[in-house]
């Protein structure tokens, strides 16, 4: 050791020495490149100076830098050289003096000198407290340090291989003047980040050091005077209270001496002198209340001074944890004991309870100061006797008397209260700091659950320890234990099994038939109007739940009686056991109902029957294998021998992941058989059982690596949380198929009733024969697979955020235990902060988190604008062209949004890409110049609207009507049902004729040619009967009919007649046609064709 000290010493005195002579070249440097910048300033401003400016800038701020490390430097070689004579001294120190406090010596103190010794004590106490909790803090610092110290190291050496190179702006600078300035900089880079790196490992000497130092002051100095004073607070708060309950007593007991002593002849007198023994037992009872509570926040104090020691030292330990399989075991302990945070509700509930006793207390305290009133108010309304009689002043001194004692008594009990309220605040602010530390404490554990190993990885030596396993279970000590839990339990729990066993029977030989024959009936109505009821739907999903609900029952029961039998290991053991193996029937009995052949989903649901039988068939194979393993599983966990536990345990575990990973490759389709079962099915991604069971057969083979390399309690962790995630995710199912089916039996209801409605008519002379309307009409008639696609979509939208929700709830817990991904770098970027350039890790973590936001975004503009337009914008007076516009700017916006969120949290910030966007957008807009005015013209037409989803207009010749209007192009269906895309800068640089801008009112004309010599006035007249007697013909305006000209073998004419429909001109010109042709045939008018 003393031989380390002096090769430290002698390094120390090498590197002051440097440090002077590196002082006063940097001081030179220092005065060199001020001399430069102040040269700068003279003379005009070109860019070469504001460039050399900036460079001298950085170069100086660099040496300032420069200088701050020998600083540091220097002051850590003084605090290296002095370090061993402070450990020396501080062990050599005498400990500190402490007065022990004789118990006796308090009893003679008064109730008043015991008070100020208390605060004066707690004082002293608080203070030394304080100090100790800076120090622990001081400690936890330098820890801290310690790690970053190291990763400053290595991003330094990061950084100085990227410095070696030669940076862009060397490479393509000419200006001499600058390269020489670049170089200068470049090289007092190094120089700082090689002092800098000599100062920091200095600091990685000097940490440990201090570490140790700080700690022997918190041990030596502070831990004995502040538990010498814990114990004379508790010694002073006991004789405090001590005293309180001896001055209560006598005031309790000279009131119970008034009421049994005497005889009050009035009932008002009575009833005060009862008013006063009530409050005497109040008032003892909050005496006791008061001793309690001392006793509970002292133990409170100590469960934090516990739980922030506890916290140190397993921070300290995950700091140094290297491959320390105790390490996990704690971890694994502690999390499965995590500390139940204290009921402060209750605490503020018993606080206001006292202070409102206070405030009572001193209304009537105040009361009593109007003794008339008073008396008045004891005696309520009885017959007084005269002032001037005795009887009344024997009244009155039993008034005195009584009033005198319940002075007394509220005089000490509102000094209880006040006392019991200050305690209570006190234990409040305890109880707050307590959860607090717990909640740190749980954090801490959940960050180093994935990433703490708590068994060795499996080797050879796994044979020996089954075998000691078993020795360990089969020995007698474990025998007598088990021998104990069974006979402490065995009645209560024969009992529990006989009284479900009478009722499994009774149900299975009475009410099993009758359910089965309602289900059947249930499923043979599925899809009839008049007789579907949501009654067999729901009806069979809670007789399924009840079914598994009584088979899990028993189990439960027997898990209680052991839980609070007898205080054993093995108890504990077998309780947990029966738990799991209460939750595994109710799963069990509750899929195989769920999946039987006429059970919910092929009955109600319409599931497909050979997907339903192959899962009910694997159920019954692989759930009893499963169930038995779980069981021996949570048997072994919840043993505290590790031997049992990591040995017998895991490879338990390991065959419960083998069993599920063999049945989850029967529905990989990797068979022939596999590959048979999904012939004929076609599923979306998120309902195919092929993908799910993929993802269930990977999940097996991870958490089988993780239980063989170590990870075992996190593997379990995890299936805990995977169980828990499918629960939730069959439960939302089973909520969407059930609300599917109400809503699919509330629209054929709705359909078949708008529909007899409108059959009334008709079926009225029917109903003489004897038939009623509901034997007219088919059941079947109406399509029973359509359902109100608003509904439907709602109903989604709102299992979807109950399912994310669930989810969140379920993991939120294991976020922290991912904090290891901000350990893995990937790459580093710069990022400017306040001016200075700095390099910022991109973590696995920050990669993650960006895929995901990209992936939300990318989602969330898919399903948010149709959202949105079915839930807001169907209900508000928009036209089809405005909501249109408002979801299609908002998907772009989400996607814009999403993809700026994700460069920056990859560290592609504005001012580094800004260039690169400058460039592609001068490149894009040459090369995609048409995209761009496209895209411009989709904006205008979006926000201008001169044409609208459902328009009818023309545009060269061709005519349809608007169907669709993106961002790029529009698209037109013409009479043909053609779909035509027609680019937006053809409707903004192009005549377009809108026939439906305004209103759909167009003008139709139909020329019409007769031959020379026919009557004109009759024809006018003919041809605007024609018109007002065709009903799509509009009244207003007016039709016309008009004689255009004298034609060269014919009299031109024509009907000019208005429609209110576009699409009526077709069908009102072959109409017109007709009829012109039928009456100019019958009216002998001859018409000549052009």
């Amino acid at each position: 050791m003393n031989g380390l000290i002096r090769i430290i010493v002698f390094t120390v005195l090498v590197v002051m020495s440097m440090g002077s002579s590196h002082a006063s070249e940097l001081d030179e440097e220092l005065q060199a490149i001020q001399a430069k910048l102040e040269s700068l300033n003279k003379g005009e401003e070109t860019p070469q100076k504001k460039r050399l400016r900036e460079i001298f800038n950085d170069h100086q701020q660099v040496l300032l830098d420069h200088q701050e490390y020998l600083k540091k430097t220097a002051n850590y070689s003084q605090q290296l050289e002095k370090y061993p004579k402070q450990l020396e001294s501080l062990k050599k120190s005498a400990p500190p003096t402490i007065t022990t406090v004789d118990p006796e010596k308090l009893t003679k103190l008064s109730p008043e000198e015991l008070e100020r010794r208390y605060v004066t004590t707690q004082a002293t106490l608080s203070d030394l407290q304080n100090q100790q909790q800076k120090l622990t803090t001081e400690i936890s610092k330098l820890r801290q340090r310690a790690v970053t110290v190291r990763e400053e190291l290595a991003s330094i050496n990061t950084l100085r291989a990227e410095l070696t190179e030669n940076s862009p702006e060397t490479r393509k600078t000419t200006d001499k003047k600058i390269l020489a300035a670049l170089e200068n900089y470049q090289e007092a880079q190094l120089q700082a980040l090689t002092d800098k790196t000599r100062m920091l490992e200095l600091e990685a000497l000097v940490l440990p050091n201090a570490i140790e130092i700080t700690t022997l002051q918190e041990k030596l100095s502070l831990q004995p005077k502040i538990q010498a004073l814990e114990q004379e607070t508790e010694l002073l708060a006991e004789e405090i209270n001590r005293q309180k309950r001896a001055e209560t007593e006598q005031v309790v007991e000279k009131s119970q001496q008034l009421l049994v002593e005497k005889a009050w002849q009035y009932p008002g007198l009575e009833k005060y002198a009862q008013d006063n023994q009530s409050l005497a037992k109040k008032l003892s009872n909050y005496a006791e209340l008061s001793t309690r509570l001392i006793n509970q926040k002292t133990g409170s104090e100590k469960r934090l001074a516990l739980i922030t020691q506890s916290y140190a030292a397993l921070q300290q330990r995950l700091e140094l944890k290297g491959e320390d399989t105790a390490l996990g075991t704690e971890v694994r302990k502690q999390f499965k004991e995590i500390m139940v945070e204290p009921a402060i509700a209750q605490t503020e509930k018993d606080l206001s309870s006292a202070r409102l006793d206070l405030f009572r207390l001193e209304q009537e305290k105040l009361q009593m100061l109007n003794e008339t009133g008073y008396f008045k108010q004891i005696m309520n309304g009885e017959e007084i006797p005269a002032n001037d009689t005795s009887a009344y002043q024997q009244i009155m001194n039993a008034f005195h008397e009584l009033k005198q004692s319940r002075e007394q008594m509220i005089d000490q009990f509102t000094q209880v209260l006040h006392g019991y309220t200050k305690e209570l605040q006190l234990h409040l602010a305890i109880q707050q700091q307590l959860i607090e530390k717990i909640s740190q404490h749980k954090l801490l554990l959940k960050e180093n659950l994935l990433v703490t190993r708590s068994a060795e990885p499996i080797s050879l030596d796994v044979v020996q320890d089954i075998q000691d396993a078993i020795t360990w279970l089969t020995s007698r000590k474990t025998q007598t234990a088990t021998g104990k839990a069974i006979n402490a339990a065995w009645k209560n729990i024969l009992i529990v099994y006989a009284v479900f066993g009478l009722i499994f029977i009774i149900f299975r030989y009475t009410y099993w038939p009758v359910y089965r024959i309602w289900t059947r009936t249930g499923n043979s109505l599925l899809g009839k109007v008049n007789q579907d009821r949501l009654l067999y739907p729901m009806g069979m999903l809670l007789a399924t739940l009840l079914i598994s609900g009584c088979i899990y029952l028993p189990f439960q029961l027997s898990s209680v009686i052991l839980r609070y039998g007898t205080n054993t290991e093995i108890n504990h053991a077998f309780s947990v056991s029966l738990h799991v193996a209460a939750i595994a029937a109710f799963i069990w009995s509750f899929i195989l109902l769920l999946f039987h052949p006429e059970g919910l989903l092929i009955g109600q649901f319409k599931c497909s029957e050979k997907l339903v039988s192959k899962m009910y068939q694997d159920i019954k194979r692989f759930a009893p294998v499963v169930t038995l393993l779980c069981i021996i599983i949570a048997f072994t966990d919840a043993l505290d021998d590790d031997l049992v536990r990591n040995g017998f345990g895991r490879l338990t575990f390991i065959l419960l992941c083998l069993v599920l990973a063999v049945f989850a490759f029967g529905w990989m389709a990797v068979t022939r058989s596999g590959k048979a079962l999904y012939q004929g099915e076609s599923f979306y991604l998120m309902l195919n059982p092929r993908f799910w069971m993929t993802l269930l057969f990977m999940l097996q083979i991870g958490m089988i690596i993780m239980a063989a390399i170590g990870y075992y309690f996190a593997a379990i962790y995890q299936y805990l949380l995977v169980f828990q995630s499918i629960s939730w995710i069959i439960f939302c199912a089973l909520t969407f198929f059930i609300s599917f089916r109400s809503l699919l039996i509330i629209q054929r209801r709705i359909a078949f009733e708008r529909a007899v409605e409108k059959r009334e008519e008709i079926l009225a002379q029917r109903i003489t024969t004897g038939k009623s309307e509901a034997d007219l009409l088919d059941d079947n008639y109406i399509d029973v697979k359509t359902i109100s696609k608003q509904s439907a979509t709602v109903l989604k939208i709102s299992i979807w955020a109950l399912l994310i929700t669930g989810l969140g709830f379920i993991w939120i817990d294991v976020l922290p235990a991912l904090s290891f991904l901000e350990k893995i770098t990937i790459w580093r970027t710069s990022v400017e902060t306040d001016g200075e350039v700095i390099m910022r890790p991109i973590t696995l973590q920050t990669l993650l988190v960006a895929l995901i936001v990209l992936s939300l975004a990318m989602i969330a503009a898919h399903n948010l604008p149709g959202t949105l337009e079915l839930l807001v914008l169907r209900h508000l007076s928009l036209n089809p062209g405005t909501g249109y516009a408002i979801t299609t700017l908002l998907k772009y916006s989400i996607v814009i949004i999403g993809i700026m969120v994700t460069l920056q949290k990859l560290g592609m910030e504005w001012s580094n890409i800004q260039w690169l966007v400058a460039a592609l957008s001068v490149g894009l807009g040459f090369g995609l110049q048409e995209v761009f005015a496209n895209f411009v013209s989709g904006l205008i037409l979006l926000f201008e609207r001169p044409i609208r989803i459902g328009d009818m207009i023309t545009l060269n010749n061709t005519s349809g009507t608007v169907s669709k209007i993106h961002i790029r192009a529009t698209t037109l269906i013409d009479s043909d049902r053609k779909e035509i895309v027609v680019p937006n800068k053809i409707f903004i640089t192009q005549q377009l004729t809108n026939w439906t801008l305004s209103d759909q009112i167009t003008r139709l004309i139909i020329p019409v040619r007769i031959a020379r010599g026919s009557d004109s006035n009759k024809v006018s007249a003919l041809l605007l009967e024609i018109a007002k007697n065709n009903p799509m013909v509009l009244r207003d305006p007016e039709p016309a009919a008009l004689f255009l000209e004298f034609g060269s073998n014919a009299l031109n004419f024509e009907l000019r007649v208005f429609v209110g429909q576009i699409s009526d001109r077709v069908k009102l010109t072959h109409q017109l046609h007709l009829e012109i042709n039928r009456r100019f045939a019958e009216e002998g008018i001859d018409l000549v064709s052009p």
